[in-house]
């Protein structure tokens, strides 16, 4: 393959941003799926210094990509247990932008996206089509989403499909993207009509138990929208960079950006005024008060017996305790 899998340079606006990284994933089968991711903010992510990094960032607006890794080995956006789908031969693109929103692409960021897959599948045998349906977050999010591919048709899949289909992933992005457009827009051929199925639900139809693990990621943040009567989104959006690597029990769907810019989650300030802190003081954004608040909320419930430290390790006894009042009818 030309320039040993680096292609940022056929492509318009493409620029290379290699971060360090702990070795090569080397892939068990040859290039054969375009998985479409979203960074959930409006910027380009740092990727933990290039450890969940994909392949590619697009900025379909901006019309600018990065290439972060050569497309020849695995890239690291794709969560896994117990199997590792970062090998099984996935080109993986990070779209800046957020999956709520996917649907709302412009015409003119969809022909940039069909114009990268479209470089990339030039030098590989992915093939422009999809036998997938994208769904909302509803159907979406959780590894046992009605979206989700089971690991043997994932294993065989060769085409375009989305993180919400990769199996043992509980992510829902890129959400109802507009497939059939970006087909088309690579192609040139139009979709065919999709029968007409049942509509599919913004929310499950009960309140869902979540597994009590100790990790608040998009799963629980999901549950915790339901609780308080959101949309689902499963993000807890717009929080300080500042607190990430001192809460490593917060995973999955927790938008971190830099001090300067952070707005908050509404979810995250539904928590606050649970937890009963003052209204001065809930604004949505994480941090040891607000974590000390929990513990202190779910001590006086009766389950939390832990210090109050303010502080999210990994299976978090705050969290277990957390997940434990929230399949119990608590959190309201």
């Amino acid at each position: 393959m030309a320039n040993n899998g680096w292609v940022y340079d056929e492509i318009d606006g493409g620029s290379k941003q290699e971060f360090d990284h702990p070795g090569e994933i080397v892939l068990r089968r040859a290039m054969a799926v375009h998985c479409l991711h979203t960074t959930e903010g409006t910027s380009w992510p740092g990727y933990k210094g290039g450890a969940s990094a994909p392949h590619f960032t697009i900025d379909p607006i901006k019309r600018q990509t990065r290439q972060h890794l050569p497309i020849t080995e695995g890239a690291r956006a794709l969560r896994y247990r117990g199997r590792q789908t970062n090998t099984m031969g996935v080109a993986q693109y990070e779209i800046i932008g957020r999956a709520s929103q996917m649907q709302d692409l412009p015409q003119s960021g969809i022909e940039y996206i069909a114009h990268v897959l479209g470089v990339v599948g030039k030098h590989t045998e992915i093939p422009a089509k999809s036998s997938v349906t994208f769904y909302p977050v509803g159907d979406a999010y959780g590894t046992h989403a009605k979206s989700r591919l089971p690991y043997a048709a994932f294993a065989q899949y060769r085409g375009i499909l989305g993180h919400q289909h990769v199996p043992d992933n509980p992510h829902w992005d890129p959400g109802e993207f507009p497939i059939d457009k970006l087909v088309e827009a690579m192609t040139g051929e139009t979709a065919p009509v999709k029968p007409t199925t049942e509509p599919h639900p913004t929310h499950p139809a009960k309140r869902p138990m979540v597994k009590v693990d100790g990790y608040w990621g998009e799963n629980f943040t999901g549950a915790l929208e339901e609780d308080f009567g959101h949309t689902v989104t499963g993000v807890v959006s717009s929080q300080s960079e500042y607190w990430e690597d001192d809460n490593p029990g917060l995973t999955s769907g927790w938008d971190w950006v830099r001090s300067g810019v952070v707005r908050g989650s509404r979810v995250f300030r539904k928590v606050q005024i649970w937890a009963g802190m003052p209204e001065d003081e809930q604004d949505g954004v994480g941090g040891p008060d607000s974590f000390g608040a929990l513990q202190r909320k779910l001590r006086d419930l009766g389950y939390y017996t832990g210090p109050i430290d303010g502080e999210i390790w990994t299976e978090s006894p705050t969290i277990k305790d957390f997940q434990r009042a929230h399949n119990d009818g608590k959190v309201k």
